[in-house]
């Protein structure tokens, strides 16, 4: 009993000098806290985002406050750019996220069809080409960005996830 109290106050006693020194490759609390949060986080502005795309797709009239010719194709290449972005950047499961950032070209023909119904809306080719561009300039860009965050600096937001 006396041998197994002097082990506890050793192991007590002795245990913040023998502890080692951290190690700059494993991640420390934040940066495990961040790869949690940083999913919902990007789920939480890419379904916004999407909701404000279907939203604005589906008006009757649409007022934008730059108004120039053809100023409706730039802004459908923003915003699929910027709706097939955020998967890539947001999940660490490459296959699934490439797969929601293309799937951004489906809900494009879907929104652009559905303005048939719409009154004071027109069905355009033209835009769906826009569309598609933007999702994959975005998808491009999204790559881009994915393989800056899992090569630079000490933190890597996908660190240990293949590309």
């Amino acid at each position: 009993m006396l041998k197994s109290i002097d082990k506890i106050i050793k192991k007590r006693t002795l245990e913040p000098w023998n502890s080692e020194p951290p190690n700059p490759f494993l991640p420390t609390d934040w940066e495990k806290n961040l790869k949690l949060i940083w999913p919902i986080f990007i789920s939480i502005i890419w379904a916004g985002s999407t909701g404000v795309v279907i939203f604005c797709s589906l008006l009757p009239r649409v007022e934008f406050p730059v108004d120039f010719w053809n100023a409706d194709k730039l802004y459908h290449l923003i915003a699929y750019c910027w709706l097939s972005i955020l998967p890539l950047v947001g999940y660490s499961e490459r296959k699934f996220a490439m797969k929601a950032s293309l799937s951004m070209i489906f809900l494009g023909i879907f929104l652009e069809t559905g303005q048939l119904y719409v009154p004071g809306r027109t069905f355009s080719v033209v835009d769906i080409s826009m569309n598609t561009l933007g999702v994959i300039l975005g998808a491009h860009g999204g790559e881009r960005l994915r393989c800056l965050f899992l090569t630079h600096g000490n933190f890597r937001l996908f660190k240990n996830i293949q590309q």
